[in-house]
């Protein structure tokens, strides 16, 4: 298992949350391409990023591909056909891009929520290679992912769906004093029913402000941990 629940976004969240990360690791030169017409870039950068060192500045282009695959950290799944497929697909849209005139970039990297093996990431190498010889390359794996996630905490609060219910526990834990969560009891129970099917909204955001401001009133944390439609806890 991995620290963080990526599966739990589907891949339109994952690409955004992979385009998120580039911007805080990298900064705002990252550019968020994706979904249709994107020409094989989720995100890209045509001058200098600092990547892959973070302290040294490199030139581009810069292409980043995500690849989401569907359950790949669930119980007793094995993502490496979707995965070899999805990359498969992708270096023949590369080669007929190739064809058409389109640059190739000097960095590739490719991100997904599966967790890679040696043999899987050289696998992908060995396929990206045929079509990318000149190209430096790069892949992220879902506790690569998770490592950068361990960095950004605001980030990943924007993402709730990622967080474990532990995850929820110490959170919860560090903005309130012990008398509160025992008299919330109730809600608690509740916002461990409902955190994987939960949808970051504008309320979610300014209760995270309500709380930094006031140091966790208790309407604060009843407006942050009940799900919509919940009835009230008999402990609020």
């Amino acid at each position: 298992m991995i620290r963080y629940h990526l599966d739990d976004l589907g891949w339109y969240q994952f690409e955004w949350l992979i385009q998120s990360l580039l911007k805080s690791e990298i900064g705002l030169a990252v550019e968020s391409w994706g979904q249709r017409g994107d020409h094989g870039r989720d995100a890209f950068s045509p001058g200098q990023l600092h990547f892959p060192e973070r302290d040294i500045p490199t030139d581009g282009p810069f292409v980043f591909q995500v690849k989401f695959v569907e359950g790949a950290n669930s119980a007793g799944s094995d993502p490496t056909t979707s995965l070899v497929g999805a990359v498969r697909k992708e270096a023949r849209r590369i080669a007929a891009r190739s064809r058409q005139i389109f640059p190739l970039p000097g960095y590739y990297a490719l991100a997904t929520n599966a967790q890679l093996t040696p043999a899987l990431r050289d696998e992908i190498d060995l396929i990206l290679r045929k079509v990318l010889p000149g190209t430096h390359l790069h892949k992220f794996g879902g506790n690569d992912v998770c490592d950068l996630l361990d960095r950004h905490p605001a980030l990943r609060r924007s993402f709730p769906q990622i967080l474990s219910l532990r995850d929820l526990d110490a959170l919860l834990s560090a903005a309130l004093n012990k008398e509160v969560l025992e008299r919330s009891s109730s809600a608690l129970r509740s916002a461990r029913d409902h955190v994987i099917a939960f949808v970051p909204t504008s309320a979610y955001n300014k209760a995270w402000t309500v709380l930094r401001k006031h140091k966790a009133g208790r309407s604060a944390l009843t407006k942050l941990i009940r799900p919509a439609g919940a009835e009230r806890g008999a402990g609020e």
